[in-house]
C-alpha cells in the first residue's frame, strides 16, 4: 500500500479498493483451487507436493511484479491497470495456487492426528517468527529514518525475498515426503452443490459467530499494520521505531495463525 501511494502516486482510496475487490476474489480462486488440487491425478511424487514445484518461481516474479519502479513515470490509468493486474496474478493466482495445495500437505505427510497438529504449530510458530524478522528488516530498508521513501529498495528486496521464497519452496519440495495415498477424486467438482452446501452452513449460528469474529480480527489487524505505516511516515516522521508497536503481531495473518 506504502508504495503504491507514496512511491506510484495512486490514492488510497483507489488502492483500499483494488484491495477489496481481489480480496474478494480470493475466496473464490481459493475454493477454485482446492478443487483443482483436488482432482489433480496423484503422481510418484505425490497428489499436492508438486504444486510447489509448479508454482515456486511464478509466485516469486509476480511478487516482485507488484513493486515494478520502471512503471513511475507512466500514466496514473495505466498504472492502476498495471498495478490491478500484477496484485491480481500475485495474490489471487500464483499465491493461491501455491498456497491451498500447501496447506494440505498436513493430511498427507501423515494420517496421525498428533502429528498433524504438531504440523500446523510449527507452520504458524514459522510463520509468525518470519513475520517478527520481516517487520524489522523492511522499514530499516525501504525507509530512511526521518521518514522517507527509498523506491529503489522496495524492488531490489521484492527480487531478493521473492527469489527466497522460490528457493524456500524448493527446499520444502525436496524435504517432504507425502506418506498417505489419497484416491484420486471420482466426483467432479459441482458449483450447484458447493452453493447448496454453503447456504446450509450460513444458517449454522455457531460458524457464523466464528465467521464474524475473524473478520473483524483480521479488519483490525490489517487497518492496525497499515495505520502504522503512515503513523511514523507522515506524522511522526522517523521510522527509528516502526516496527516496535506491532511487533508481536506484525501481520494480520501471523495473529490470526497465533489464535
Amino acid at each position: 500500500m506504502v508504495f503504491y501511494s507514496n512511491v506510484l502516486g495512486v490514492s488510497p482510496a483507489i488502492i483500499g479498493v483494488l484491495f477489496g475487490v481481489v480480496r474478494l476474489m480470493v475466496a473464490f480462486t481459493d475454493v477454485g483451487m482446492g478443487a483443482i488440487a483436488d482432482n489433480s491425478k496423484t503422481t510418484a511424487n505425490g497428489k499436492f507436493k508438486p504444486w510447489l514445484k509448479r508454482i515456486a518461481i511464478p509466485v516469486g516474479v509476480a511478487s516482485l511484479m507488484m513493486y515494478n519502479i520502471f512503471i513511475m513515470d507512466w500514466p496514473l490509468t495505466a498504472k492502476i491497470i498495471y498495478i490491478f493486474i500484477s496484485y491480481l496474478l500475485r495474490r489471487s493466482i500464483c499465491y493461491t495456487a501455491i498456497n491451498i495445495p500447501y496447506g494440505s500437505l498436513a493430511s498427507v505427510i501423515t494420517s496421525d492426528p498428533t502429528g498433524r497438529a504438531k504440523l500446523s504449530t510449527f507452520r504458524a510458530i514459522g510463520s509468525s517468527l518470519t513475520a517478527v524478522i520481516i517487520s524489522f528488516v523492511v522499514p530499516a530498508v525501504v525507509y530512511t529514518q526521518s521518514g522517507q521513501v527509498i523506491p529503489a529498495n522496495f524492488f531490489w528486496l521484492s527480487i531478493i525475498l521473492g527469489a527466497g521464497a522460490a528457493l524456500c519452496y524448493f527446499i520444502c519440495y525436496l524435504m517432504v515426503e507425502e506418506r498417505v495415498d489419497l484416491p484420486d477424486a471420482t466426483e467432479k467438482f459441482s458449483f450447484s452443490v458447493f452453493f447448496s452446501e454453503l447456504k446450509g452452513l450460513f444458517k449454522d449460528k455457531g460458524f457464523l459467530d466464528l465467521m464474524l469474529s475473524t473478520m473483524f480480527l483480521l479488519l483490525g489487524a490489517i487497518a492496525f499494520s497499515q495505520l502504522l505505516q503512515y503513523l511514523f511516515l507522515d506524522y511522526f516522521q522517523d521510522t527509528t521505531y516502526l516496527p516496535m508497536p506491532g511487533w508481536p503481531f506484525p501481520s494480520a495473518g501471523s495473529s490470526l495463525l497465533l489464535l
